[in-house]
């Protein structure tokens, strides 16, 4: 009579338990969905259109693959990118190629034989540094960017075809390795590249982001100036990005620039993949359950820093893991991935020296001479909005932490957004899952179902010996975030990197079963996608469509003052300020130095509102409007306080234009100059 084997029994019970821990996240999903009823908050109109547009894609992909003989993922990807210029316009999608070729030209100069994504992600960081430096000087011009650009992809026009020979041989091989798990894989990231098609309408832009990229088009220079923006000095290096093609094509390029991240993102998590011994169809799958996250397509229609970062810190953990002992070229890479990291956001700095730690504990250390060249690489790339912070501010990272730096360009005390702490806990998973409001500014399930869903085989991943350091990180990069405010988007990066690892170890314990969750997840994820933003959720992506990419009608309906700026700049821009009445919507970013507005972003200029607003005949505003040197205001009179209509009245302003809700009003002594 045969016995079992102790080894073959312990194999059988660790099978078992894998399984079973598989199980245990579709478990506490379904529970909270029961619980929730969840079913009743699936934004179903926005599902079925993005459905629409799935199986439109895929069919138009069907007839060029039978008719042409190319792989459905190729004709799939194809179709995306024509979208992306028919959508966001041909100009910004050609000037955001020229960033791209410029970048690429810097990169196969930097590491030569690595592949083209790694290439382009280290090429973007270092364009992005050497124009932090320059900010300050008359030099940011189009033909300028132009010039430079076209130069560099000359110069290394040789490597550039041979990265792009490269890639197209990788593509051909991963594609036809899995067709299908590719085909998905690409319908997931072309729907969430629909949030590129959006203008950019989103607040943080409009009051923020968006004065760099404005401010260096229209003068050519960036004042370093936080007595007007009080987020002037923070970390630039996203915006810098934006600006370029901006530049090179003179309009607005950010839905090409965040595809071109979603693409090196992608490109990252596959390195991962691989450094995690996934098998090709296990990768697409993974690219998939990234694409399809919610928040993923609303941070394409923005100008947020996490997308890059998601992007820098995949490449960054994929180098990190796959090696055991790294070359001078991969130290190069990993002092500009961290550079670039730390020059996108502090929170992003934080995330890039837990991987550069681990790094420096892993690897064996290069000679002191190299140290300090890798220190210079690293201080070039990362340090230009921090010094120049310091120097102009007293305080690097303006306007946090001023309870410590007592910059007197803002109030002593160390910023906190109260709205979101909400308490580090052990059931911040769930609730984040299923009270998403609680840590968005969203509708529920924007930061999608995986998280959850993969919780068990997350477990799994940190026992198995092959997959325990990668999720180790994952978790830290998580964790680290929400350690002081639980906010999602701070978090988004680490969860894509976690998810990502999970199901890889998903796939492995149990093939099927694992990719039937990770298919199911993708799929729960889209039907919730328009709920990562409110634009989103009231049909903006559909609206662009039917406008077939026509900016005009999605400004009215949601941001009509970029219309009215947009009217401003035609009559020949303002003369003096243009000033924003509204605190609700004060988006006077795309004025540059010459916009204030009576919000927390312009500290100075709210203190004066707050006190003019206590004089109730006007008169104070009046007195504010003309010291400012006001030539234009911008207004909606239903969320405005009646003191400050009256002061317009007063002061003999004119109303120019009205869009929707909002109007233009010009001051009497512009009028008198325009006559």
């Amino acid at each position: 009579m045969e016995t079992a084997s102790p080894l073959r029994s312990s194999g059988r019970l660790e099978t078992l338990v894998g399984g079973a821990l598989l199980w245990l996240g579709p478990l506490l999903l379904l529970i909270g969905t029961l619980h929730y009823r969840f079913w009743e908050q699936v934004p179903s109109m926005r599902a079925l259109e993005g459905l629409a547009i799935g199986l439109a894609s895929l069919g138009a992909a069907w007839l060029a693959h039978r008719l042409y003989g190319r792989s459905l993922a190729g004709a799939l990807a194809t179709l995306w990118c024509l979208g992306l210029v028919l959508f966001a316009g041909p100009v910004p999608m050609l000037a955001t190629v020229v960033l791209l070729a410029a970048a690429l030209a810097v990169g196969t100069a930097i590491a030569p034989r690595e592949s083209i994504g790694l290439q382009a992600a280290l090429g973007l960081v270092v364009i992005a540094g050497a124009i932090g430096w320059l900010l300050p000087l008359p030099l940011h011009y189009g033909p300028v960017y132009l010039g430079a650009a076209l130069g560099l992809a000359l110069w290394r026009r040789r490597a550039i075809g041979r990265s792009i020979e490269a890639f197209g041989a990788a593509w051909s091989a991963a594609t036809s390795a899995a067709p299908s798990a590719a085909a998905f894989g690409v319908v997931l990231l072309g729907l969430a590249s629909t949030g590129a098609w959006l203008p950019t309408m989103q607040f943080d832009d409009l009051v923020y982001h968006l004065r760099l990229p404005w401010q260096l088009q229209t003068e050519g220079f960036y004042p370093l100036d936080p007595s007007t923006q009080v987020w002037a000095l923070a970390p630039w290096a996203s915006d810098v990005l934006h600006a370029v093609p901006q530049l090179i094509g003179g309009s607005e390029a950010r839905g090409p620039v965040n595809v071109l991240w979603l693409t090196l993102a992608a490109g990252g998590l596959w390195r991962l993949g691989g450094a995690l011994g996934a098998p090709t169809w296990g990768r697409w799958l993974a690219i998939a359950l990234f694409a399809s996250i919610p928040l993923t397509t609303t941070l394409l229609a923005s100008m947020h820093t996490e997308l890059p970062t998601t992007a820098l810190l995949a490449w960054l953990m994929a180098l990190v893991l796959e090696h055991r002992r790294l070359e001078w070229g991969g130290w190069v890479a990993l002092a500009i991935l961290g550079g670039g990291l730390f020059a996108l956001k502090l929170t992003a700095a934080a995330l890039a020296g837990v991987l550069l730690l681990l790094a420096v504990l892993r690897f064996p250390w290069p000679p002191v001479p190299r140290i300090l060249a890798l220190a210079g690489i690293f201080l070039f790339l990362a340090a230009p909005s921090y010094v120049y912070a310091l120097a102009i501010s007293g305080n690097p990272f303006l306007p946090l932490f001023n309870g410590w730096f007592h910059s007197p360009f803002f109030h002593d005390a160390n910023m906190v957004d109260s709205r979101w702490v909400t308490g580090f806990g052990p059931m911040l998973l769930w609730d984040m899952t299923f009270e998403t409001r609680r840590f968005l500014e969203s509708h529920a399930g924007a930061g999608g179902f995986g998280a959850l869903a993969l919780v068990g085989a997350a477990l799994l991943a940190l026992f198995r010996p092959g997959t325990r350091m990668a999720m180790a990180v994952a978790l830290a990069l998580t964790v680290i975030p929400l350690l002081a405010l639980q906010y999602l988007r701070y978090a988004y990066p680490g969860m894509v990197l976690l998810g990502t690892v999970a199901a890889l170890a998903a796939l492995r314990q149990r093939p099927r079963l694992g990719g039937a969750i990770l298919v199911s997840v993708c799929l729960a994820n889209l039907a919730f996608q328009a709920n990562g933003h409110w634009m989103l959720a009231n049909g903006a992506v559909r609206m662009s469509v039917g406008k077939l990419g026509a900016d005009r009608p999605l400004l009215s309906t949601f941001t009509p003052e970029r219309v009215l700026m947009r009217q401003l700049r035609k009559q020949g821009g303002p003369e003096g300020a243009v000033v924003f009445l509204d605190e609700a919507n004060s988006y006077f970013a795309e004025a540059g130095r010459q916009g204030r507005a009576p919000v927390w972003y312009d500290p100075d200029f709210q203190q004066a509102a707050i006190r003019a607003d206590a004089v109730p005949d006007g008169s104070a505003w009046v007195a504010l409007l003309r010291e400012e040197g006001a030539s234009d205001v911008i207004v909606r009179r239903s969320s405005t306080a009646p003191v400050r209509l009256l002061a317009l009245e007063r002061a003999g302003a004119r109303r120019l234009s009205a869009v929707g809700p909002a109007e233009w009003w010009r001051m009497p002594a512009r009028q008198e100059k325009s006559r």
